[in-house]
């Protein structure tokens, strides 16, 4: 399969210890590894309060990622939570020097933490997703195997053949999903049918093609990210998964809904 090219996009300060995104202040990390060999799959978690869940999700990631057989790193991206979650995510990282602790000192959105994940990464693939792993891991290794096979972007989607949905959000959020969807495919790229499944992995040279411009910091991000891979003709694919909503969302639906459409708008326009 023949690739176009991939923009070099050079970080700012070359490490997670030094990066900065757009406007905002440093984010400070902790746990990195120590090992001379590069992981080849970087896991990208963006947290924010949660606190009472975020051991179980690691322990459900370190399981999967144990099976898998590859060498790998979690960047756990904390998004100025409010609650103990950095304290969780420190207890965690202290016995484990695969998990990177990165901390945003202000909650900024979805966007600007797995953009400052993503940057920080030093695998092969970059993988982000959803700190409830509502997306079934068992994906993980499929995924992987399209990124190997020559695709630069795998989106998982809901909304393809052979994905299932076992436990679906309230309706009001998952009506407003499926119409962010509907407005991002005109803003961003046809070819994608579902923009809010938090599963998404790259290969590391298109990931920070992808990130590094990133001007999106909440919900939108996805469809900016999906505008600049068709622009630059990247090979993107979708992938089925099988997802279950769980627990409640932080997410408050009326607000995210304006900013996002507002972010759309930005994005439609952008050159």
């Amino acid at each position: 399969m023949h690739h176009p090219p991939v923009p070099t996009a050079k970080t700012r300060g070359g490490s997670a210890r030094s990066e900065r995104a757009p406007g905002s202040e440093r984010a400070a990390w902790a746990g990195a590894a120590t090992s001379a060999t590069a992981p080849e799959l970087s896991l990208v978690l963006p947290l924010f309060d949660e606190e009472a869940r975020v051991a179980g999700s690691l322990a459900e990631l370190r399981a999967a990622l144990a099976r898998s057989g590859r060498r790998w790193e979690v960047l756990a991206v904390d998004d100025g939570s409010r609650d103990g979650t950095a304290a969780r995510l420190a207890a965690e990282a202290a016995g484990d020097a695969r998990l990177r602790v990165l901390t945003l000192a202000r909650n900024r959105g979805k966007g600007a933490a797995v953009r400052a994940g993503v940057l920080a990464a030093r695998g092969a693939y970059v993988v982000f997703l959803d700190a409830d792993l509502s997306t079934d891991l068992e994906a993980l290794p499929r995924l992987l195997e399209r990124l190997e096979a020559g695709a630069d972007v795998v989106y998982g989607s809901r909304r393809v053949a052979g994905a299932q949905v076992l436990a679906h959000q309230p309706r009001g959020r998952e009506l407003a999903g499926r119409v962010f969807s509907w407005l991002a495919r005109r803003a961003a790229d046809p070819d994608v049918r579902d923009f809010t499944c938090g599963f998404k992995g790259f290969r590391a040279d298109a990931a920070r093609a992808l990130f590094e411009p990133l001007s999106t910091e909440r919900w939108a991000f996805d469809a900016e990210v999906a505008r600049r891979a068709r622009r630059l003709g990247l090979a993107r694919e979708e992938l089925a998964v099988r997802w279950t909503q769980r627990g409640a969302s932080k997410v408050r639906v009326p607000s995210a809904a304006a900013r996002s459409l507002v972010d759309l708008a930005r994005i439609a326009l952008s050159r």
